[in-house]
């Protein structure tokens, strides 16, 4: 489902096989036959930083603790623009984990910026493996996400969010807290572009 004209080409759609490819494993894996075990995934562009551990650790400790039914599909560990209900502090930095909201896809608000982005540092319940894949397996084509650039991030975030889908998300509830994505200036830039743009939006509607 790739326009060869919107500028979504094969590193994008190498990203999102990756992706894909992996949870297919974990999901077939031996050492996942404990649905409630978790799968640490990093790109090969996240460094993690030297608090990585213990918080990573204190966690864990909180996810062992939740009964099966709580929880969460996936823990994202390194997000832009984090947003979501407070769960726990974690570790010795106390750094906040986050429940991500759950709503309706977001295609008819694509004016908006999405929270939560990034897959670059993550973590997946062995049991979710198989239903991520089913339901981030039909890669975005032109048509729903008219407007933005449709990666993979994207349609995973409207994934997670989907109140009809049977994933939950958490995230820690600072950028870079644990971890750093390390990306061009040109992408940064454009970045942080995007978001100035969006705050005067929202500064001048909320003024008006």
């Amino acid at each position: 489902g790739i326009d060869p004209k919107d500028g979504n080409k094969t590193g994008s759609l190498g990203s999102t096989l990756a992706h894909l490819s992996l949870w297919d494993r974990i999901a077939h894996s031996d050492s996942c036959a404990d649905g409630d075990k978790y799968t640490l995934i990093l790109e090969d562009d996240e460094r993690v930083k030297k608090n990585f551990q213990p918080h990573v650790q204190a966690l864990m400790d909180h996810l062992e603790s939740l009964p099966s039914a709580k929880k969460p599909s996936a823990v994202l560990l390194n997000v832009f623009r984090p947003t979501g209900k407070l769960v726990q502090n974690v570790g010795p930095e106390q750094v906040p984990i986050l429940e991500s909201p759950k709503t309706h896809r977001r295609h008819d608000r694509l004016g908006g910026l999405r929270p939560n982005l990034w897959l670059s540092n993550y973590m997946v319940r062995c049991s979710a493996a198989s239903t991520l894949v089913k339901y981030s397996g039909a890669y975005p084509n032109v048509s729903s996400y008219t407007g933005e650039f449709p990666n993979f991030d994207v349609q995973f975030v409207d994934v997670l969010t989907d109140i009809d889908v049977p994933l939950t998300m958490y995230v820690v509830g600072e950028t870079g807290a644990i971890s750093h994505h390390v990306f061009g200036d040109t992408f940064r830039t454009q970045l942080n572009k995007v978001d100035g743009v969006a705050l005067k939006k929202a500064l001048a509607t909320k003024s008006g």
